[in-house]
């Protein structure tokens, strides 16, 4: 597998805060950072105290330098205002350098075509602008269901995508889109996120008639941005789809979706992907398919959560798998773009089904349960316990394992496999020490 290209950072926006340690964790080399702006004494100590760069420069010439000296293509990460996006990325494109440009890209939608235009006009660079809500594995299975289980759902009848956060608060790094000549508020930051959200599980199948019933309204005195919007999305299938989003709520940024279906109700709440069937007593709570929240990158990002509201602990899980595919694809791209087909990537999990930030991935939809296979669910906290088991990682280290491991996860006769396993010493130990760390688990419930 070839090493990830070397990372250029461009802007100081509080996205960086995020960025550059998760390209880090998935084995990106972070070389420099240049701003479009002067660095104060705060920009200058986020660069060299929190993110721990010692290159760093603002300067056009500069700009110009690292592209002319560097001896292979680049991974250019623009975190600057979206007016500068067009010319940073038509630079960028020009020396056949790859990008990603995180969201909000652009207001004007003219310039957004020439955008996309430019990336597919050079097939040599790898372009990406970021919408990263759609890589969460708890979407990713609910995209799944849609396709692959109508028999079971039904038809799709009504959807409902409800947003709540606190107000939008400008920062003094963030208020460029926060104000009336940069339309900000939270149709530019939150519907231009739901709007992709909802393309990405229904886009191509349906399609879009109109657009009814918008509103947008600011509440809060004293401000010119919008922290309410709503809108109502019709679609040719008759699927209506109604938006909602709302910044006067005084709370941290949840997000309920809900699909209603002929047969069964498809419910995300936050990470939590849930089905409610018709046919049950309506008391039965929803029952559980999957939930994507990944722990560490929750306590490792609150702060950051916490002091930009523009950047709310969801987007930033969201950003978590959102890095995990892309490593892959950016390590893979030179060898993939030159066969039609693209090769199967290994799958790489932890204990917990997420996935492990040292390899490729694919992120493979969880197993469901039918209801009287409940019973044997292992809960989440248990899972939990796995993953962070110093035991448990150590046995991990035997590459046989391992192997082992990978060879039952694709097997068509598991439970086959499984007996010819125990009879290995090391995966013997493994089952031992996953079943103590359950078993004490269950006794302390009991």
């Amino acid at each position: 597998m070839p090493a990830p290209p070397p990372v250029l950072i461009l802007g100081t926006l509080p996205i960086v805060e995020i960025c550059v340690p998760l390209l880090r964790q998935f084995g990106f080399q972070v070389i420099h950072l240049w701003s479009p702006k002067r660095f104060t004494s705060l920009t200058t100590k986020l660069v060299q105290d929190q993110l721990k760069l010692d290159s760093y420069s603002c300067s056009t010439y500069s700009f110009e330098q690292i592209f002319d000296t560097s001896s292979q293509p680049l991974l250019v990460w623009i975190c600057v205002e979206p007016d500068q996006h067009l010319s940073l990325i038509s630079k960028i494109i020009e020396q056949k350098h790859h990008f990603v440009c995180m969201s909000p890209f652009t207001l004007d939608s003219r310039e957004l075509s020439q955008i996309v235009q430019k990336s597919m006009f050079n097939k040599t660079v790898l372009s990406c602008l970021c919408y990263p809500l759609a890589f969460l594995p708890t979407y990713i299975k609910l995209k799944r269901m849609l396709q692959d289980e109508k028999e079971n759902i039904g038809d799709l009848l009504l959807v409902d995508l409800r947003i709540k956060c606190s107000p939008l608060v400008p920062t003094s790094d963030s208020s460029y889109w926060l104000n009336d000549t940069m339309l900000g508020g939270v149709l530019t930051r939150f519907g231009s996120l739901s709007l992709a959200l909802i393309c990405y599980l229904f886009g191509s199948s349906h399609t879009i008639l109109s657009v009814n019933n918008a509103q947008i309204k600011t509440y809060q005195q004293n401000s010119r941005i919008d922290d309410y919007c709503s809108f109502q999305l019709n679609y040719s299938s008759n699927l209506t789809v109604n938006i909602t989003i709302n910044s006067n709520a005084h709370c941290s940024y949840t997000q309920e979706l809900i699909i209603y279906c002929s047969k069964a109700s498809l419910i995300v709440q936050d990470y939590k992907l849930a089905i409610k069937r018709c046919d049950v007593n309506i008391e039965d709570p929803p029952r559980t398919i999957i939930d994507s929240y990944h722990s560490e990158t929750g306590e490792k990002y609150l702060k950051q959560a916490k002091l930009y509201p523009e950047l709310p602990m969801y987007y930033i899980q969201s950003l978590y798998y959102f890095f995990a595919y892309y490593s892959c694809t950016a390590q893979c791209y030179q060898q993939h773009k030159t066969s039609d087909v693209c090769q199967e990537i290994p799958v790489s999990q932890d204990l917990t089904g997420k996935p492990n930030p040292y390899h490729c991935y694919v992120f493979r939809s969880a197993i469901v349960l039918n209801d009287d296979e409940t019973d044997d669910l292992v809960s989440p906290s248990t899972l939990d316990r796995l993953n962070h088991s110093s035991e448990l990682l150590d046995l991990l280290k035997n590459r046989h394992l391992r192997s082992m491991i990978k060879n039952l996860d694709k097997s068509s006769n598991p439970s086959r496999d499984i007996q010819q396993a125990m009879m290995e010493p090391i995966f013997t130990q493994f089952v031992e020490q996953l079943l103590t760390i359950v078993e004490n688990r269950q006794t302390n419930l009991h």
